[in-house]
């Protein structure tokens, strides 16, 4: 790769600026802030709802520490397919209210409302805490220590730590050898690990924690949204401060996810069974709870997975456009630069995912409001709709972009340079077509996440048009029946079958 010039990286700045700009929509749209409600008691209450997201961001990255880094040192420690791949990714991919519905069946079977199961001294009451919520989500989100840490532990399988293994057992040389060589990616998983999850809403309001982004959806609920955008506030300030020390380049060169693939050797039991366990409590468990839900209600099967199949039919349609804006807006990202890394866009990519998407849905409904009062032939609800998903996980595609990038072995720009290609001819007939894996894996992941999205759905969904995980999530408040389940075993399934789909696209492409 070559060193980026000032000029793309002027353009790169001047992008990730715009694709960040909407988001000020929310500060100026929602109408004055009511400052005589700001009481010290409403101080006390949001301060509290903060410390509350801080508990739940250490506790999940407590578990994707204990989860993430022992299954990223199996991935750089053997050949990897992309079978295991996508093993990893779907506990990340599962909806975060198809897990809640497992783990609730799991524990409070007997369960009539949501809102009964926080009794203290039961059985299931810890599940409805801050540290159950935590440890949820961490179930959920370790695949992205994983996949940030597994890089760096390939780079570091050297001539280094095959000295340390002449001398000391093999745990010993990964924690003095392997461990601090790898400081940076490690922190950097853990960092947005603990970003998801403090500006989680989905777990955290099903799970009754009042954390600070299910305050910022009650005011948004209750219409305002200037007061929702300030309240969410010290969440946005700590997302930007964490994205942009995550998105420094690094001295060191960093071994590409592709480059990483090709480390392969020996490693101890331990990385497997952590791997196991991490598949076990992230995807299996939900599951079976799920469908065990589901077979021990009595009903026809037909009645109970009736109830959702509308709504997944439109999660699977705005999920489709989503996919189309987000891995197209990646795809021009590699021809533009097809040959340097894009910091400063996936870095606004990196902050559009990890604040809280009731804010970013506020500010593209103040934008919806203010364009479709200019011409009414913007007011597009599903369309609106399909590109918040899309601007929401903008980064996985961008991060995958840049992968691909980094992937490419030099030497074949080279020779297209020599043939007489240009920049754009390079990008187009060279780089873009290698670059096709990297694309159908992150179209996939994408269409995933999109279906398991709940508030910025919430925020811009029309009236009448609810999707899937909107329908669920609303069940859910009210009780625990059949069709909960039913609908969330489809979800976790669809979930599965399109990540195999990428995987297997993915494949044939590199082939």
């Amino acid at each position: 790769m070559r060193d980026t010039t000032r000029r793309d990286s002027a353009l790169q700045i001047a992008l990730a600026l715009l694709l960040a700009a909407p988001l000020m929509a929310a500060f100026i749209g929602g109408g004055p802030v009511e400052l005589d409600a700001l009481t010290w008691a409403r101080i006390g209450v949001l301060a509290r709802a903060f410390g509350r997201s801080v508990q739940l961001g250490v506790t999940s990255a407590g578990v994707a520490a204990l989860l993430g880094i022992p299954a990223a040192w199996l991935l750089a420690s053997r050949r990897v397919s992309v079978l295991l791949i996508a093993l990893f990714v779907l506990p990340l991919a599962l909806p975060a209210p198809v897990a809640v519905s497992g783990w609730v069946r799991l524990l409070a079977p007997s369960a009539a409302s949501s809102f009964a199961l926080q009794n203290p001294g039961t059985a299931h009451s810890f599940l409805f805490s801050v540290y159950g919520a935590g440890i949820v989500l961490g179930f959920g989100l370790w695949p992205v220590v994983a996949l940030h840490v597994w890089p760096g532990f390939a780079r570091a399988r050297d001539a280094s730590y095959d000295a340390a293994r002449l001398y000391a057992p093999p745990s010993r040389a990964f924690f003095q050898t392997i461990l601090p060589r790898c400081r940076g990616e490690i922190l950097a998983g853990l960092s947005l690990v603990f970003l998801l999850a403090s500006n989680d809403f989905a777990t955290s309001s099903l799970l009754l924690v009042n954390s600070l982004p299910v305050e910022v959806h009650d005011q948004a609920a209750l219409g305002k949204y200037s007061v929702a955008a300030w309240t969410s506030l010290p969440l946005i300030m700590m997302a930007a401060l964490v994205c942009v020390l995550m998105t420094q380049p690094s001295n060191d060169s960093q071994a590409s996810i592709g480059n990483a693939a090709r480390a392969h050797g020996r490693t101890g039991r331990g990385a497997a069974i952590v791997l196991v366990l991490g598949l076990v409590f992230g995807f299996l468990i939900p599951m079976l709870s799920c469908m065990h839900g589901v077979l021990s209600s009595g009903k026809a099967l037909s009645v109970s997975f009736d109830a959702g199949a509308e709504s997944l039919g439109l999660s699977a349609r705005l999920a489709a456009a989503a996919v189309l804006i987000a891995v197209g807006m990646a795809a021009a990202r590699i021809v533009f630069w097809p040959e340097t890394r894009a910091h400063a866009v996936t870095s606004a990519g990196l902050f559009l995912l990890a604040i809280p998407g009731t804010f970013l849905g506020v500010a593209l409904f103040s934008l919806q409001l203010d364009a479709t009062s200019i011409l009414s032939g913007l007011q597009q609800p599903l369309a609106w709709m399909a590109a918040g998903l899309a601007l929401r996980f903008l980064y996985v595609p961008l991060r995958l972009a840049d992968e691909a990038v980094a992937s490419i072995d030099p030497s074949i720009l080279e020779s297209a340079a020599l043939l007489g290609h240009g920049r754009t001819s390079k990008a187009m007939g060279v780089v873009l077509p290698l670059s096709s894996g990297h694309l159908a894996a992150a179209a996939a992941l994408v269409f995933a996440l999109v279906l398991g999205e709940v508030p910025v759905a919430s925020i811009l969904a029309p009236p009448g048009a609810a999707p899937a995980t909107i329908w669920l999530f609303g069940q859910q408040h009210m009780g625990y029946d059949e069709s909960v389940f039913a609908l969330s075993l489809l979800l976790g399934v669809t979930t599965a079958v399109v990540i195999a789909l990428g995987a297997w696209l993915g494949k044939r492409a590199v082939l």
